[in-house]
């Protein structure tokens, strides 16, 4: 049977597609569910769950028709499923960290905020197999956001809450494979679906994900016990990546993401303008990039990564001591305190893999370019999330990976103070206002001049210090192919595929590496 082995790390963060944010996550619910449309392998949009779409005149209604297909109870997947799930993930008491990317619905985000009814929103079954969508402007990139699982459609059996860990069976999905057993803590395993529309297209007989550690992870490669190793699931030491190098083939990816800080504008002394910007340009990216990290990251100097095709991406120079420790001296004479009179200022990060690197080097390089104290913070995922969520803390690692192929995703993300994305108590009206106008330009160069405008109120408020654009780097089976990783970092095993026998690349590699 043909079945590959991944190591996933933890517990899925849910089995609600509306409620994923991290990679492993969101690969798990491409696995199990599926949208109106797709990515395919040749990083093309296609239609999913939907059979064909129409677009009216003024490019703001999309009606799409969907194909028969079933759920894996038996019932046939309808229109009111798409429609259910997304106004739940909408309605004010329904806990969604991902609901701000309905927004592009008319009056979802009216209903989100409990001004209009969710009878409101504008998503209506027409009929049992028409789905009927009312944007709020012309959205180009419409039908490649809804490959997110925050669009995917539910069951009424599990509208409001779903868990799977008493019973697999309760878990009713209608993507091309569906869940076998789940072990917490220790193991998952999904198997190919026999009620899925396409599943002749699916090759694989199952996946199963381990949990274990980054370090178990790379002995159960070198073993052959998993095929896969490295992004987007997990991150490969450099250590172990520079030795795995000289004998496996490694992979690189760009990633549309972006490795930031997040600045916490309301706690004292960094509700300063003057100092974040003295902080920012003390960071020296390159030798964060080149000697700390080493996988082919590049430094950034704006938040949206410079290959989506922004009319700038250099808003500032990177690791400019001199004129860092010009606006030091300025907030200390503004403040009355000297440098070693100069409050602790406090990093936080999770625990354990880069950003323990990342913050020990941004330590050292404040405190070398100002002389002040500079406290570390480490944190489990958990802790981590909820300081975060809580806005509890002053500076915090953080990461953006885009959930689409447009640069608005990652400018939204700070577009409302209050919003469950933003976490850094910062707001601006013009921002808010660029973005809101670039949603109604239809030309694709005047919109990305207005993105830029916006952008550049950010870089110069600095709500947010960008650190380094990220890049993919992993191993693979050789004989796997057809997986989709997209720049987005999830992976996709609709049409994945064993060529020969799986053990036969980790036998030739280890023999190769013998001579």
């Amino acid at each position: 049977s043909k079945v590959i082995t991944l190591n996933f790390g933890d517990d899925p963060t849910s089995f609600d597609p509306r409620r994923v944010r991290d990679l492993a996550s969101i690969t798990l619910m491409k696995t199990l569910y599926e949208g109106l449309t797709r990515i395919t392998p040749d990083q093309k949009v296609e239609l999913g769950a939907a059979e064909k779409y129409e677009i009216s005149e003024d490019l703001k209604t999309y009606t799409f028709h969907l194909r028969p297909s079933k759920w894996t109870d038996g019932q046939e997947l309808t229109a009111e499923n798409f429609e259910k799930a997304w106004k739940k993930a909408l309605d004010p008491s329904f806990p969604c960290d991902n609901a701000f990317q309905l927004y592009v619905i008319q009056n979802a985000k009216e209903a989100k905020e409990g001004k209009v009814s969710t009878d409101e929103i504008g998503v209506k079954a027409i009929d049992k197999y028409t789905l009927r969508v009312d944007l709020k402007n012309p959205t180009p990139y419409f039908l490649q956001m809804i490959t997110h699982p925050v669009f995917f459609p539910l069951p009424s059996s599990n509208l409001t809450s779903i868990n799977p860990q008493e019973n697999v069976g309760a878990l009713v999905t209608n993507g091309p494979f569906t869940l076998e057993k789940w072990i917490s803590k220790d193991c998952l395993q999904v198997v190919k679906s026999p009620t899925y529309w396409d599943n002749k297209e699916v090759k694989l007989d199952a996946i199963k994900f381990v949990m274990v550690l980054p370090e178990t992870e790379l002995m159960m490669y070198e073993k052959g016990e998993v095929d896969w190793t490295g992004s987007p699931l997990s991150t490969i030491s450099l250590d172990a990546m520079k030795d795995l190098e000289k004998r496996y083939p490694l992979h690189r990816k760009d990633f549309l993401s972006t490795y930031f800080l997040r600045v916490n504008v309301a706690k004292f002394p960094l509700d300063q303008v003057k100092l974040r910007k003295a902080l920012n340009l003390a960071i020296q990216r390159e030798e964060i990039v080149k000697h700390v990290l080493q996988g082919g990251q590049t430094t950034a100097t704006s938040l949206v990564p410079a290959i989506m095709g922004l009319p700038k991406s250099d808003y500032f120079q990177d690791g400019d001591i001199e004129t860092a420790q010009t606006l030091f001296s300025e907030v200390c004479d503004e403040l009355g305190v000297d440098a070693e009179s100069f409050p602790e200022i406090s990093l936080t990060y999770v625990g354990v893999g880069r950003s323990r690197l990342i913050s020990q080097a941004l330590q050292q390089q404040w405190e070398q370019a100002f002389g002040i104290r500079v406290k570390l913070e480490a944190l489990e995922n958990k802790i981590y999330f909820s300081k975060l969520s809580k806005k509890d803390y002053e500076l915090i690692c953080c990461d953006w990976v885009a959930d689409f192929d447009d640069a608005i995703n990652f400018l939204e993300v700070f577009k409302y103070k209050t919003s469950d994305s933003n976490n850094t108590n910062w707001g601006n009206s013009e921002y808010t206002r660029l973005l809101d106008e670039s949603a109604k330009i239809v030309d694709e160069q005047k919109r990305k001049e207005i993105l830029a405008q916006s952008e550049a109120i950010l870089m110069d408020e600095l709500p947010i210090m960008p650190i380094f654009y990220a890049s993919m780097g992993y191993l693979k089976n050789e004989s796997i192919i057809n997986v989709v990783l997209s720049s987005l970092g999830s992976l996709d095993f609709k049409w994945a595929d064993l060529q020969e026998e799986k053990e036969t690349s980790i036998v030739k590699n280890v023999e190769s590496s013998n001579l």
